[in-house]
């Protein structure tokens, strides 16, 4: 089994917008979920989300609600980070490539990933955090636990995909407005289609795909022709 997931919900209500047809978070917990991950920690919220309680997990998920409290976020984390241990640490408003979850989780010396546009005062999109990082991040404060830890750079990772037959680039999205959202479903869209057809498919796939993906109530997920 590996190691335990912390989604931070965001008190922006477009941040709960439907992304390619589902929630952030649900989105979050199905793709850590094919990676092994089975303990969420839905820190921010009083009861699940209607947008969760919907979105048919599988039977073996764990979910437990941590709401906001008089500590500050990283000393409500020590309570439940075993010891010694690692987390894997996820904002509930940011859309973050699969692949970089994955690198993140096989990681054996955890790194952190930036949010777009992040400032040294910014919460990471997603970390997998060691104990003494975490410990770090309590006593001296987010920018010093930053500053001593190593960033995933998806720039230097490989983002060839076999199964696109194509290099997909690696993205990672802030979702906090509704126009945001909208270009989060897109980039999904984007992502999902292959490279390599004919020339048939190549110039009318895509159309047809993004006219009757846009808006659409189910999640977006790869073709697999």
């Amino acid at each position: 089994m590996t190691i335990p997931a912390v989604i931070l919900f965001s008190d922006v209500p477009a941040a709960q917008v439907p992304v390619g047809g589902i929630s952030l978070a649900a989105r979050h917990i199905k793709e850590l979920y094919k990676h092994g991950v089975r303990e969420f920690y839905l820190c921010g919220v009083s009861t699940i989300p209607p947008t969760l309680q919907q979105a048919r997990l599988p039977d073996d998920v764990v979910l437990y609600i941590v709401p906001y409290g008089t500590e500050a976020l990283p000393h409500q984390l020590q309570e439940f980070l075993p010891m010694p241990g690692d987390m894997l640490f996820v904002r509930g408003d940011c859309l973050v490539d699969p692949r970089l979850f994955a690198a993140l989780l096989v990681r054996t010396s955890p790194q952190w990933l930036p949010a777009p546009r992040a400032t040294t005062d910014s919460l990471p999109a997603a970390a997998r955090l060691s104990r003494a990082q975490l410990d770090m991040w309590a006593t001296a404060g987010l920018r010093q636990w930053l500053q001593h830890s190593p960033v995933l750079k998806p720039e230097m990772l490989d983002d060839y995909s076999p199964t696109h037959r194509g290099p997909v680039p690696f993205y990672v999205l802030t979702v906090t407005t509704p126009e945001e959202a909208e270009v989060a479903t897109q980039t999904l869209i984007c992502a999902a289609q292959k490279h390599a057809l004919d020339l048939p498919a190549l110039v009318l796939d895509p159309v047809l795909e993004n006219v009757s993906s846009s808006g659409c109530a189910t999640p977006v997920l790869p073709r697999t022709r």
